[in-house]
């Protein structure tokens, strides 16, 4: 059910029932705060959109980079460069080898599953069972926006 509070909230309950004014009031300053600041994390998302957007980009080149780097680096058989950045200082570029301590979920997965004979209702039961050992979901709200 839908409830006008004449304040531009507007509310709505699982039962059919109208939420009483007692009730109304007691909810309405913490989603009137919600809602402000939730306000105020969309203005400074779009704020610096312009500026993540800048950084994702960069990140990708420079990901793309380094894989090059590193490839040619174990060709030549070096361990670090040490070239000026663009302001003159010395840097240090070192190439790191990083090994998982953890396999991926999906590597679990082909494990089980060749453990399995290929049994997928196998893998599923334990998947479910793994889940009801995880700590229980906390509720939380997702604003929805809507274009007017």
């Amino acid at each position: 059910m839908s409830v006008d509070t004449r304040s531009t909230i507007s509310l709505e309950s699982e039962d059919e029932e109208p939420l009483n004014e007692e009730e109304l009031n007691k909810i309405k300053p913490f989603v009137k705060k919600y809602v402000e600041i939730d306000d105020q994390i969309f203005n400074l998302k779009n704020d610096i959109k312009p500026v993540t957007n800048r950084i994702k980009e960069l990140s990708v080149k420079k990901r793309q980079l380094a894989t090059i780097i590193a490839k040619m680096m174990k060709e030549i058989k070096l361990d670090s460069l040490n070239p000026r950045s663009e302001d003159g200082k010395q840097t240090r570029i070192t190439q790191i080898i990083t090994k998982r301590s953890k396999p991926t979920m999906k590597a679990m997965e082909e494990v089980l599953l060749e453990l399995f004979k290929g049994n997928k209702q196998k893998l599923k039961k334990l998947q479910e069972r793994a889940l009801s050992k995880c700590k229980p979901s906390v509720p939380t709200l997702r604003r929805t926006r809507y274009k007017n």
